[in-house]
């Protein structure tokens, strides 16, 4: 068991973070979703803030890992135009995990509502609440439109190309 990325594989800790924040994501969607339909009380409100943290202190977490231990290298079935795409996908995913969680905690700021005491305010009570909820809004399609293609590119990886790549992100031996 390898803990940082290889030449050949992703290392666990990147693994791991890589499934939390799926699972994270999920929930918090989910629970978004929930929690504007429903108009929730204040303990749902307060889970997704500090959800919104979590996932926000992950994704640093893992940008930093993918920083120290870059991502292993292309195989060599993989084409430029996909080394290309996975290039443009992954990093796209990391602005939208930095920029939806903070456009929601910008939002919570800017229109008063961080009395839940789960986050700092940021911004003052101000006329930008509606700017953050259009941004926040917004990154929801934004990271389904990503996770789409990145969910495509390793289905077509598995299912149609069957290299091995779906495997390294896996736990066990690629």
């Amino acid at each position: 068991m390898t803990w940082l990325n290889t030449r050949d594989s992703y290392g666990t800790l990147s693994k791991i973070l890589h499934w939390i924040i799926v699972l994270m994501l999920l929930m918090m969607v989910g629970g978004g979703l929930a929690y504007t339909r429903l108009e929730l009380p204040g303990l749902e409100q307060a889970n997704h803030e500090m959800g919104g943290k979590l996932v926000l202190t992950l994704a640093l977490i893992r940008l930093v890992l993918r920083l120290i231990a870059p991502a292993p290298k292309p195989m060599p079935t993989h084409e430029k135009w996909e080394v290309g795409l996975s290039h443009a996908v992954h990093w796209g995913l990391y602005v939208v995990l930095f920029l939806y969680p903070l456009s929601g905690w910008f939002m919570v700021s800017a229109d008063g509502f961080a009395e839940t005491g789960a986050l700092p305010e940021w911004l003052a009570p101000s006329s930008t609440g509606a700017f953050w909820y259009n941004l926040h809004f917004a990154m929801k399609w934004v990271l389904l439109g990503f996770v789409g293609l990145h969910i495509a590119g390793a289905l077509k990886h598995a299912v149609l190309d069957r290299d091995g790549t779906l495997k390294r992100m896996w736990f066990g031996k690629p």
